[in-house]
């Protein structure tokens, strides 16, 4: 079996309102990625869900039962969409 290294998502969104949506953030709310040994440069992400207590952590708990969405997203009517 041949596992590809690529994948290709097949999302339709509007990029206006993706760029709108992305407008309303603040700086404060981007955070940068944990693992400085892999890159070098800015790689920042801001999460579209998270648990309860990493209210706007990126890392994903692989053991967590509830989710919240962080407060930024509210206003953000692409994010809530997926």
């Amino acid at each position: 079996m041949i596992i590809p290294n690529v994948a290709r998502l097949a999302l339709n969104f509007d990029p206006n309102k993706l760029a709108a949506d992305l407008a309303t953030l603040a700086a404060t709310d981007w955070q940068a990625h944990f693992n400085h040994q892999i890159y070098q440069g800015n790689w920042s992400a801001i999460a579209l869900r998270a648990t309860p207590n990493g209210h706007n952590a990126i890392y994903s708990d692989p053991s967590a039962t509830h989710w919240l969405i962080p407060n930024y997203c509210n206003n953000a009517s692409i994010f809530n969409k997926y």
